[in-house]
């Protein structure tokens, strides 16, 4: 007898694989948060996520690849988390489970640092999926750069033993996104550490899966848990980079390959996908703060690990994070891009080649660039780019990338009546 399921979220990996769940399982309804969903449903009924709980079901398969949507759902309609799963998780038999909290006792220790500003809701929403996790074996330091609201509140309410978990630090004054960013890094001596951004969306089973990587081999000296999906470049599942050599031609063969898997944008450079080895990171704290104007303080310690290949540095395929855009709060895309120029000034041996590649991971396509222009101060973002062009862009695209680039500005400028750039 076929397994009784509830599809959520329809979108373009619902319709490429449509067939193929309703072969394998008994639909009995599909669901989504938007109405217009109704249609890709075809031929089940369609609900709406707050309808689930009234049907009888033996799983819920998420018909999507964007990771934190099963977060979102366990959080906002109070769906059993050991019944929920991702289809491509199903189909690849990973074991992404386990029905009952556990209480590791691990002998490395788990610390989560989290910078915040002004951010209450998604601090909220971080905090009670951490609340929620399948190892409880952490503890939580909250950074708060002076935020304009009484952050002890986030802990109002929770449960006891878990608000012992927190620590919360308030600076005196805002020392700017970077530099309370920095400060993640300072915070504890041993153990490891996890840098998590206050606004997105950490996997239910996150502590978990670091805790499987990190005993798998203690002697390492970070691990970047990738969010884009390299299941076709890891047949073990990960893979450890004892320099620049190997790094850089991993990441090579990704970006020429044909095949053309998702863009690797934002993926390295992400913040909250990182975890750190005290033991090795200590090593490197006075470059995080003398590069911190780089914009990814994060990416300072690895790129050290790397030059000086005395501990591995490894990449997982696991996933313990889900990107969620920023709410307009602030927060300057141009600003940061301009920062990350400074990459190519570090004092490692990184061959010009190599460079380009490191850019290519690490800067953002020119058409995420454009679409991110702050329009209200226009003349001061084409500025930026105008830097980053010449800087980056230039030594890293293409002849037909230059041209479409070139070509998408004159529209821009165009469109809001800059005649000379």
């Amino acid at each position: 007898m076929k397994e009784r399921v509830i599809v959520y979220a329809l979108g373009e990996y619902w319709k490429a694989n449509k067939e193929q769940i309703r072969e394998r399982y008994d639909i009995i309804a599909c669901s989504d948060r938007r109405l217009e969903a109704k249609e890709l449903a075809e031929k089940e009924l369609f609900i709406l996520p707050e309808q689930i709980l009234n049907f009888s079901f033996d799983k819920i398969i998420i018909g999507s690849i964007r990771y934190g949507i099963r977060e979102l759902l366990v959080l906002d309609y109070n769906i059993p988390f050991e019944k929920v799963f991702y289809y491509m998780e199903l189909v690849n038999e990973k074991k992404f489970h386990k029905t009952k909290k556990t209480n590791g006792q691990h002998q490395s220790k788990l610390t989560i640092v989290i910078p915040t500003y002004n951010r209450e809701s998604r601090l909220r929403r971080t905090l009670n999926i951490l609340e929620k996790q399948t190892d409880t074996d952490f503890k939580i330091i909250i950074l708060d750069n002076c935020s304009k609201y009484n952050i002890e509140t986030v802990l109002d309410g929770r449960d006891i033993q878990f608000q012992e978990k927190v620590t919360i630090l308030r600076h005196k004054s805002n020392i700017g996104m970077i530099g309370n960013l920095s400060m993640a890094f300072i915070q504890e001596t041993e153990g490891w550490l996890w840098t998590l951004a206050d606004d997105d969306i950490p996997s239910i089973n996150a502590v978990e899966r670091i805790y499987e990587q990190i005993e798998m081999q203690k002697e390492i000296g970070a691990i970047h848990f990738s969010i884009v999906d390299l299941d076709m470049y890891l047949p073990e599942g990960y893979i450890d980079f004892y320099g620049f050599t190997d790094f850089f031609g991993f990441y090579r063969e990704i970006i020429t390959d044909k095949r053309k898997m998702a863009s690797l944008n934002g993926d390295f450079i992400f913040f909250s996908n990182k975890v750190y080895n005290l033991k090795y990171l200590k090593k490197y704290i006075d470059k995080i703060f003398t590069y911190a104007y780089s914009g990814v303080p994060q990416l300072i310690p690895i790129l050290f690990m790397l030059d000086e290949n005395d501990v591995p540095v490894r990449i997982s395929n696991e996933k313990i994070v889900g990107y969620d855009s920023p709410d307009g709060d602030g927060w300057n895309f141009t600003q940061v891009m301009l920062g990350m120029r400074i990459l190519a000034d570090l004092p490692v041996s990184i061959s010009e080649q190599d460079r380009s590649v490191l850019y290519r991971i690490t800067i953002s396509d020119y058409d995420i660039l454009i679409k991110s222009i702050n329009r209200q101060n226009l003349q001061s973002e084409m500025k930026k780019i105008d830097k980053i062009y010449n800087e980056i862009y230039k030594y890293i695209l293409t002849d037909e990338e230059k041209e479409d680039y070139n070509f998408k500005i004159e529209q821009l400028m165009k469109r809001y009546g800059l005649l000379e750039y």
